[in-house]
């Protein structure tokens, strides 16, 4: 059987000790992410089809460390070497890694 879903620790849930299951995750270069993403929201945000890359990754509109706060389920707020040392942790333990 296989789950898909964005949503770590929501999927985690429906796993026990005797029906164990596995992440396996595709990770990009956030560098690579974050290009694609702003190009994306070119497309549907009318506001943004006139900015730069530049001005994109200097704005509010930037992710900050999504993949990082997803896997130390911390979303808002700042983050610090324990959000990392978590996220390394859960990737270690818990994933089958690939890279795209």
């Amino acid at each position: 059987d296989v789950v898909v879903s964005p949503l770590i620790y929501e999927t985690n849930e429906l796993f026990t000790q005797k029906s164990k299951g596995r992440f396996f995750a595709v990770f990009s270069h956030p560098v690579n992410r974050a290009v694609r993403l702003f190009y994306t929201m070119q497309e549907v945000q009318p506001a943004l089809r006139e900015w730069t890359l530049e001005r994109y990754a200097r704005s509010t509109y930037v992710e900050n460390n999504f993949v990082t706060r997803q896997l130390s389920n911390q979303l808002q707020g700042p983050l610090d070497e324990s959000n990392y040392r978590k996220a390394v942790e859960i990737i270690r333990d818990k994933f089958l890694v690939g890279l795209a």
